[in-house]
C-alpha cells in the first residue's frame, strides 16, 4: 500500500488498516510506522490523505487525517494516524448552514457548521438537486450512477431536517425510501448506487481457497 501525506509519500508501515463501506458515506484508515519527527504528523493541522493499492495506480481512499498517537519507548519512537474519507465530514455537521437554508448566494463560502438550530424546509427538489446542495459548503461533488438517475432526480413535494440530524443522515433517510445506496467513492466523491443484480460477477469466493475472506452469516 502507497500513502501520501499532504503530498509526501509514505511506505514504511508497521501495521495499516483501511476499512472500505458500500452502503456508507464514511470510509476509515488507520496507520502506524515509526516517528522521526516529520511535521507532516503535527497534530490539528488535519492534513489530507491519498491512499493506493500497491501499484500505486488505483486509488482506494480520498481522506483527512483526524487523530494522533505517538508512543515513545527505549528502543524506537512511533506514530499511529488514523482518520476518515473526504466525505465522512458529512456524518459529523449537525443541521444545515444558513447560506443554504436563506437561500442566499455564495453558500459555499458558509462556515459548515454555522447554524441557527432551526429546521429546515426544502419543497419541489429531488434528492440529487438536494445532495447538491447540501454538499456545496465542503466542496464534496455528487455523482449518480445510472442505474438510479431516474429515482433521483424525482421530485420530493416537501422534505425537513432538523438541528440533531446530520447531512448524510438526512440523504441516507430519502434513499432508502427510494431503495438507493448512499456511498462515498474513492475520490471523495458523495455517490447513489444500487446494486444491478443482472451484472456480471467480478469475484467468486469458495470457502478455505484464496483469495483470504472471511465470510459470515447472520439471521
Amino acid at each position: 500500500m502507497i500513502v501520501y501525506i499532504n503530498g509526501i509519500k509514505k511506505t514504511d508501515f508497521l501495521t495499516q488498516e483501511v476499512n472500505l463501506n458500500y452502503d456508507s458515506i464514511c470510509d476509515t484508515f488507520s496507520f502506524s510506522m515509526p516517528y522521526l519527527g516529520e511535521s507532516i504528523f503535527a497534530p490539528l493541522n488535519y492534513y489530507p490523505v491519498d491512499i493506493f493499492d500497491d501499484s500505486g495506480k488505483r486509488k482506494l481512499l480520498t481522506g483527512i487525517i483526524l487523530n494522533h498517537h505517538f508512543k515513545s519507548n527505549s528502543n524506537a519512537n512511533e506514530i499511529t494516524i488514523s482518520g476518515y474519507s473526504k466525505t465522512g465530514i458529512l456524518a459529523d455537521c449537525p443541521n444545515i448552514p444558513d447560506g443554504i437554508k436563506t437561500g442566499e448566494q455564495g453558500a459555499e463560502e458558509t462556515n459548515p457548521l454555522d447554524s441557527s438550530g432551526e429546521s429546515s424546509n426544502f419543497g419541489n427538489i429531488s434528492l440529487l438537486e438536494l445532495a447538491k446542495k447540501l454538499t456545496t459548503p465542503y466542496k464534496i461533488n455528487v455523482i449518480a450512477d445510472d442505474i438510479v438517475k431516474d429515482k433521483v432526480n424525482e421530485s420530493y413535494e416537501s422534505t425537513t431536517t432538523t438541528l440533531d440530524e446530520s447531512v448524510s443522515a438526512y440523504l441516507s433517510k430519502l434513499a432508502t425510501l427510494k431503495n438507493v445506496v448512499l456511498r462515498g467513492d474513492a475520490y471523495g466523491n458523495v455517490v447513489f448506487t444500487q446494486i444491478d443484480d443482472s451484472a456480471n460477477p467480478v469475484v467468486k469466493f469458495q470457502s478455505g481457497v484464496d483469495p483470504l475472506i472471511e465470510m459470515s452469516l447472520e439471521v
